[in-house]
């Protein structure tokens, strides 16, 4: 996780500052592309929660729910 943490961050944060020229505009000809980039935006940052907090929580999650067993165990033969 710490070493996707960086990359994910640094390339929405980009992102997000490009299209901030767009979503602070207040001329009328910028108000109709205006939904999308704040869609997009907004969508950025959801996906980035999601994938920098919710996920890692979750899988962490389900390893403590999941028994430990070995994945390839081996049943002993009966004779």
């Amino acid at each position: 996780m710490r070493s996707r943490f960086r990359p994910i961050f640094v390339s929405v944060s980009i992102t997000i500052m490009g299209m901030a020229p767009h979503l602070l505009e207040t001329s009328t000809q910028a108000q109709t592309p205006k939904p999308s980039v704040i869609s997009i935006v907004f969508g950025l940052l959801a996906a980035m929660v999601l994938i920098l907090l919710v996920m890692p929580a979750f899988y962490t999650t389900l390893e403590d729910i999941r028994p430990r067993t070995p994945r390839h165990a081996t049943v002993p033969k009966s004779r």
